[in-house]
């Protein structure tokens, strides 16, 4: 089995089953962090007409016109972000909004209908939390959603050189258009500037340490072919302000390709990376291990090396994908899966996180069995307001091509029928329209009958790259060549010293300097701490050049910041004039500090709703909501139904199929029984 082509018309239902008025709470069908195989289906349904009749929440922009740098997650954080459907992962959900609201840290929720939004208040309540804490800190944002993943769809954070928070807002999933425009809605409300780039993008494929050191995975690239990794490069840079960009191997059969299934900067210059066992998963072990020598070959913007504390990745034998690293970083919590059925290296874990973290980050561990499934855990399903300047900092974009949400490029660009492989990935141009599938896949994370633990190579007989010869195995790599040197910190050298362990590879060995001597360049010298301009932080010589009061951090620029308070919003009445599924909702509990009696207040795509308290007469407001139900051309004629996602498969009959029938579903197989014909992208 090499190329193939798989005959597929699938669709998800994004809708709920609740119709205005009723009391009871359904939550609409799942959709997984990874794309669907209709999703997959790249150009055939790629949803633009609902983003081109409301081209201001999608047309692309222009980059900032003042530098701006890329949020980190350990920094402080002022809101977070959440969709939420009662009924899913609702223990995960509970476990993680308790600690972070008594915290005192706001949350907002997005929510679908009145419903909905009682139902999570009902949670609230149940969980424990008080009507003071919903009134102080609980904000509910009405507007359509499609799903719970709001890292890979959500907004992502830069700030400017005077701490103004900014948007960006990358091209989400095709067919999920309503999360899509979550960024630019939360813009709107918070009168934020919002940038979107050109690029398809998923923000559990990008990390960044705050400094201009950002990182994601090649699935990035084989995302946006026939961009190369220069273009991606560019936009990072342009629009983060990502000084240096690092690409790494993303995990072989796992369905999402993001980084942060495997690694998660913890400070400016550490980073918590996977290991597999060899004997568990031998293929993601070494594109692990290669990911660790890409890392120690990899420096901060100011010339540090980066500190790497490796953490060990469960079994994924069963075919899910488990993970420690998906974890979320807010407010001094480090908030982290771990998983009731796969205890193994659950101590090994929580013990890395607190090497990396340090004393002062309260480890949480939350069971996460119930989620994972669905390809994400709690990193997938969050997003954070970092505690920044929640103002304008430039006039609004231009477009950058017009009224478009797609400015190209087309085609395949240097990518050949014949193909070409990036590792063991073939890429290959099929109807001018580029693909590409992970040959290295385990055999048990792919639906049967697809190629799996093989290389990609050159078929002289067929003349085109292809899956052929089966993946070997390394039991290990070289950390280093002979002759190399480096520092592993500044008060640590290393060397390359050989195959110290006697496994056939060569190994690094470390040795700490002499007091008054530093790392550099691989050898320890006498060092001058360098405190000039500097209030924190480290003194280049091992040293600190002092520490930040309790209610201030120390920032990339070692001086240090006061914590900005969240400057709030002032929200009367806003109607959502363009999704028929807003309800109308009673605004008399909202906190509206000016007289809105009678005030009518349009904005097109969002209604906000406050439950804060009175501090101004609220009467008579008329909130009428325009009602278009969410269209979609494909919903229609449904017969059957994949057993695991609920994808609703179009009842096209007569499909040929080049594949073996009735494919594991717990893979996002599909009982290919009706379709078209078309290129899978797996």
């Amino acid at each position: 089995m090499k190329r193939f082509t798989i005959l597929i018309l699938s669709l998800f239902v994004l809708s709920t089953s609740i119709a205005l008025g009723e009391e009871v709470y359904t939550p609409p069908p799942k959709l997984p962090a990874y794309k669907t195989p209709s999703e997959k289906i790249k150009p055939a349904f790629r949803l633009y007409d609902f983003r081109t009749s409301n081209i201001e929440l999608y047309r692309i922009t222009t980059s900032p016109s003042v530098p701006v740098r890329a949020v980190a997650e350990f920094e402080p954080a002022s809101i977070l972000l959440l969709t939420y459907f009662p009924g899913y992962y609702d223990n995960v959900y509970k476990n993680m909004v308790v600690p972070v609201i008594n915290s005192n840290t706001k949350v907002y929720f997005f929510y679908n209908t009145s419903s909905m939004k009682n139902s999570i208040l009902s949670k609230l309540s149940s969980w424990g939390i008080s009507q003071n804490q919903i009134t102080s800190y609980v904000t509910f944002v009405n507007t359509e959603v499609d799903s719970v993943w709001m890292r890979d769809s959500g907004p992502n954070p830069v700030v400017t050189q005077d701490n103004k928070y900014g948007i960006i807002d990358f091209r989400y999933y095709p067919d999920r258009y309503y999360d899509d425009k979550i960024p630019t809605e939360l813009a709107n409300l918070l009168n934020l500037n919002v940038f979107r780039p050109n690029m398809d993008y998923e923000g559990g494929n990008f990390m960044t340490n705050g400094a201009g050191l950002c990182m994601a995975t090649k699935g990035s690239i084989y995302e946006n072919l026939p961009m190369t990794d220069y273009d991606i490069r560019k936009i990072f840079k342009d629009y983060l302000g990502c000084e240096k960009t690092v690409f790494l191997q993303p995990l072989a059969g796992e369905g999402t390709t993001h980084i942060d299934m495997f690694a998660k900067f913890t400070s400016e210059d550490t980073i918590l990376l996977g290991q597999y066992d060899y004997n568990t998963d031998c293929i993601n072990y070494d594109i692990l291990e290669q990911n660790y020598n890409t890392l120690l070959n990899t420096t901060t913007v100011d010339g540090k090396p980066l500190k790497i504390v490796r953490i060990p990745m469960p079994t994924n034998s069963d075919g899910v994908w488990r993970t420690y690293t998906n974890s979320l970083l807010i407010n001094k919590m480090a908030l982290v899966p771990v998983y009731s059925k796969h205890k193994t290296y659950e101590t090994a874990a929580l013990d890395a996180y607190r090497t990396a973290l340090g004393n002062e980050w309260e480890i949480i561990p939350i069971d996460s069995e119930d989620i994972i499934p669905d390809g994400g855990s709690i990193h997938c399903i969050t997003m954070t307001v970092p505690d920044y300047n929640l103002v304008k900092f430039q006039n609004d974009p231009n477009s950058l091509c017009g009224n478009s949400v797609d400015c190209g490029p087309n085609g395949c660009g240097n990518i050949s029928t014949k193909g070409m492989c990036e590792g063991d990935v073939v890429l290959w141009c099929e109807n001018n329209v580029p693909y590409y599938y992970d040959c290295a896949s385990p055999c048990k994370a792919v639906p049967n009958g697809y190629p799996c633990e093989q290389k990609c190579e050159y078929n002289s007989q067929k003349g085109y790259y292809d899956c052929l010869s089966d993946y070997q195995c390394v039991q290990c790599l070289d950390e280093c060549q002979m002759g190399e040197k480096g520092c592993v910190d500044t008060d640590t050298v290393w060397v390359c010293a050989g195959d110290i362990d006697n496994d056939g590879c060569k190994e690094r060995s470390t040795q700490k300097c002499n007091p008054g001597t530093s790392c550099i360049n691989g050898v320890c010298s006498e060092c001058t701490p360098d405190c000039e301009g500097k209030q924190c932080g480290d003194d280049g010589c091992g040293g600190s050049c002092g520490s930040c009061k309790e209610v201030e951090y120390c920032g990339s620029d070692y001086i240090c910041h006061a914590n900005v308070q969240d400057a709030g919003v002032d929200i009367s009445d806003i109607t959502d004039t363009t999704h028929k599924d807003a309800e109308p909702i009673d605004v008399a509990d909202d906190t509206i500090s000016a007289d809105t009696t009678n005030d009518a207040v349009t904005n097109k795509d969002v209604e906000i709703i406050y439950d804060t308290q009175v501090s101004d007469t609220v009467s008579n407001d008329t909130i009428q909501p325009d009602s278009t139900i969410k269209e979609d051309a494909y919903t229609r004629d449904i017969s059957t139904q994949d057993t695991t996602t609920n994808d609703a498969i179009a009842g096209d009959t007569n499909m040929r199929i080049d594949i073996n029938e009735g494919e594991d579903t717990t893979n996002n197989g599909v009982d290919n029984s009706s379709g078209c014909s078309c290129s899978l992208i797996y």
